[in-house]
């Protein structure tokens, strides 16, 4: 094993997106997705991300059957956020996931 090259990313503080949360009432019980290629080194991250985040409580995990070469694996959080910067927090965090596919 490497070392770690899980930098989060500040591409979700949009203006647009800090002013749709900012609507939200907190503290908000957020559900939090993503899917990623199914490699240690999504796992070595998503260890990483679990550990800055201890608050997020992974409620599901799901495997897909095999895409070509790749399996790919969904997990899912609630986390309480008190805040829309904690939600954009977390938003780029998972952004910065190696083998990350999508966040839902």
């Amino acid at each position: 094993m490497g070392s770690s090259t899980y930098q989060p990313q500040k591409k979700f503080a949009s203006p647009q997106l800090r002013e749709l949360l900012q609507n939200e009432q907190y503290p908000l019980n957020y559900v939090h997705k993503f899917i990623g290629r199914k490699t240690d080194e999504f796992f070595n991250d998503v260890g990483e991300f679990e550990s800055k985040f201890t608050k997020a409580t992974r409620v599901s995990e799901r495997e897909s059957a095999p895409t070509g070469e790749n399996i790919y694996v969904a997990l899912t959080y609630t986390f309480e956020a008190n805040s829309a910067d904690e939600v954009i927090e977390i938003l780029e965090a998972a952004s910065a996931l190696k083998d990350l596919k999508i966040i839902l």
